[in-house]
């Protein structure tokens, strides 16, 4: 038989003689109201732990849906720099950034690819600036030396040609303090 006091019977401790003594007003006299106290508590924390793991999923799922798939942080700009031989626009178009595509999911590495197959360009960097700015760094190549050659017209042109060698455009004259090469 139990009884209980009108306070609430959530806890209780043992003293050493193996009686119930009751902690904030609980009196329990048998095992059964014991088991049935940890059983309800068990079941609070496996509650209390579901909720928790539920709210972390579903923050979860809305910053995936933010970054990834929502219209608040899409391409909406690119910015260029480090252009001397070709204009922003030159590189904007090549680029080919899809305006309007989550910035996440736009793909830098092909974005790089593309710009970096421009025969001025010898290096380029492409970055997302959070929240809707992809930005494009490029460095060009460094004219070393020229070579003399005749156009499709006949009339003469410049190759210019950058440290490593490679040929990246052509010039009608030559450019001051630029050193000529000559092809036997």
């Amino acid at each position: 038989m139990s009884t209980r006091s009108k306070s609430s019977s959530r806890a209780v401790r043992r003293s050493g003689d193996n009686t119930v003594r009751p902690v904030r007003g609980a009196v329990i006299n048998d095992m059964s109201e014991r088991l049935g106290q940890r059983r309800r508590r068990s079941r609070r924390r496996v509650l209390i732990t579901a909720a928790i793991v539920g709210c972390t999923l579903l923050l979860l799922g809305a910053a995936v849906f933010v970054i990834g798939f929502s219209p608040w942080v899409t391409a909406r700009q690119v910015e260029v720099r480090g252009t001397n031989l070709l204009s922003q626009d030159q590189v904007r178009e090549v680029a080919a950034v899809p305006i309007g595509q989550p910035l996440v999911r736009v793909d830098t590495d092909a974005v790089a690819s593309r710009v970096g197959g421009l025969a001025p360009v010898s290096e380029v960097k492409v970055v997302r600036s959070w929240p809707y700015t992809v930005t494009i760094t490029v460095i060009e190549r460094t004219p070393v030396y020229v070579v003399e050659q005749k156009s499709s017209t006949g009339a003469k042109e410049f190759l210019v040609i950058d440290a490593d060698g490679t040929p990246y455009t052509t010039v009608p004259s030559k450019p001051k303090g630029m050193l000529v090469a000559t092809v036997t």
